[in-house]
């Protein structure tokens, strides 16, 4: 019964082909009470003229360590920022950027519908908005948006690779790849 309301709810977003997609995903495979375990997080883009449809035109994960969910996504959405604000900084971005998480914890956060009184994510969720304002007042068509589980199967399956392997090598390169995005 559960499965049936949320498949009835669950619908694809309208699709703007001229936008330019990216979406994030985060996780934690928590070990005990405290919700904190091996921490991941992915992102993937697709340019304009796309429709976020097929597979993506770059790709990014990063690995955490132990940390909770709503700090992977929170990471995994900064990827994306940082991305759109080297956008914007290198060309004339005159596509609307569509942002897209499973989060809706982060999604509504970092949009000012709700508001972060959580201490632990507090930190993140001031450079994502830093970011986010900052990328708004340079005149780019920046939405953040919501999406299902069901819509973001490319990003959740990044950040399942980093946040599931035990493999020191794929982690590395992940942070390797986190270091370089953030320069």
């Amino acid at each position: 019964c559960k499965k049936k309301r949320r498949r009835a709810r669950a619908r694809a977003r309208e699709i703007i082909w001229a936008a330019a997609y990216l979406r994030y995903d985060g996780a934690s495979r928590s070990q005990g009470a405290r919700g904190y375990g091996d921490a991941g997080w992915g992102a993937a883009l697709w340019r304009p003229g796309s429709g976020g449809k097929g597979a993506p035109d770059a790709t990014i994960t990063g690995y955490l360590g132990r940390e909770s969910n709503n700090v992977s996504e929170y990471h995994g959405l900064r990827a994306c920022l940082l991305q759109v604000l080297v956008w914007a900084q290198n060309e004339r971005v005159t596509y609307p950027v569509i942002i897209q998480g499973d989060s809706m914890l982060v999604t509504r956060q970092v949009t000012g519908v709700w508001a972060c009184r959580s201490a632990n994510l507090q930190a993140d969720y001031q450079r994502c908005w830093k970011l986010y304002e900052t990328i708004r007042e340079m005149g780019v068509d920046l939405r953040v948006e919501h999406i299902y589980r069901e819509f973001n199967t490319v990003a959740d399956a990044l950040k399942d690779a980093v946040s599931d392997t035990a493999d020191l090598e794929v982690r590395a390169r992940a942070l390797t790849e986190l270091i370089a995005i953030a320069l």
